[in-house]
């Protein structure tokens, strides 16, 4: 079985990206053949003036929690130039009016109804990511559901045009939807409402200070709220289930505080941070240039992108 993920390299990643897919991800480095997608093709003109940083932390951040550079066939996409041949061809299997209803088109045509081509179609640019690959599974955060959707739409019509399986449907690996600090919209780079894979004591402490706690309570011991604290919704990712669910009992019963919970998330913060430091470091002291092996490893996927795409072609017939 395959997997396939991927980000895209505008800054650095963070706890919204760990719990919405890493975590899946680490564990799927052991079960499938899994490719990881670091998607330059799809940063826009404004954001390439930082994208070779962006890149290299991508990388490290890949390690720091936990990703094996042996384990996983990492590439940038820039490299991989069969995946736009393929959605060329990909493209003539979906009706502009689908295209407008995937959310984050309507967002972006909400905000600006002249975007450029590249941010209109890079849906269909993911599909021919998932399909060039084969790809089964697909580790994901819930916001991108409407987008396997599509490719799933995108197999059934390719198929029932030809009239056989070219491709097969993919299955989302959902993981959680991590909150910003503020309490509202997801955890997002461009919010600046995110928690990093690794900082130290100092700024961690800043960004708890900001964290939404619950504002409703009177005093420091009134009873709680779930929907209310976001530092409750975050212990819940780090904490085993029988000791949260100790834990928020006692937090709706006001017999724990908020400052408690907060100093209590900080425990867990550090001892995350212990191991992607440590992660970190071990890349670091490794001494390897990670710029060299992304161009090993994307060369060796590219091999492979070629021959699936020669199969493509001689399943349909057509040479696209």
């Amino acid at each position: 079985m395959i997997s396939i993920s991927g980000d895209r390299p505008t800054g650095s990643l963070h706890m919204g990206h760990f719990f919405g897919s890493l975590i899946n991800r680490v564990a799927f480095q052991d079960l499938y053949t899994q490719f990881l997608i670091i998607a330059d093709n799809q940063v826009s003109l404004q954001e390439r003036l930082n994208v070779r940083t962006s890149i290299k932390n991508i990388l490290i951040d890949y390690f720091s929690v936990g990703l094996d550079f042996r384990k996983n066939n990492i590439f940038l996409q820039s490299l991989i130039p069969e995946l736009s041949v393929l959605a060329q061809f990909l493209s003539n299997f979906l009706d502009l009016n689908k295209l407008k209803r995937v959310p984050s088109i309507k967002f972006l045509l909400k905000r600006n109804k002249n975007i450029c081509f590249n941010s209109f179609c890079f849906p269909v640019y993911q599909s021919s990511d998932i399909l060039l690959f084969g790809a089964r599974y697909v580790p994901v955060g819930l916001d991108q559901s409407a987008l396997i959707e599509l490719t799933n739409v995108i197999v059934r019509n390719v198929n029932r045009y030809f009239k056989r399986t070219i491709f097969n449907k993919c299955i989302p690996v959902f993981g959680a939807s991590v909150p910003g600090i503020f309490g509202y919209e997801k955890m997002s780079k461009s919010l600046g409402n995110v928690i990093p894979l690794y900082c130290d004591d100092a700024t961690l402490m800043s960004i708890l200070a900001k964290i939404k706690t619950d504002d409703t309570r009177i005093t420091v011991l009134s009873p709680g709220s779930y929907s209310c604290s976001v530092v409750i919704k975050y212990l819940e990712l780090f904490m085993e289930a029988n000791e949260f669910l100790k834990l928020k009992m006692q937090y709706l019963s006001g017999l724990v505080s908020d400052g408690f919970t907060k100093k209590l998330l900080f425990n867990y913060l550090r001892e995350f941070y212990s191991y992607t430091l440590s992660r970190r470091n071990m890349l670091f002291e490794s001494g390897i240039d990670l710029f060299a092996y992304l161009i090993d490893s994307s060369n060796y996927v590219r091999r492979i992108a070629i021959a699936n795409l020669n199969k493509i072609r001689r399943l349909t017939g057509i040479y696209f």
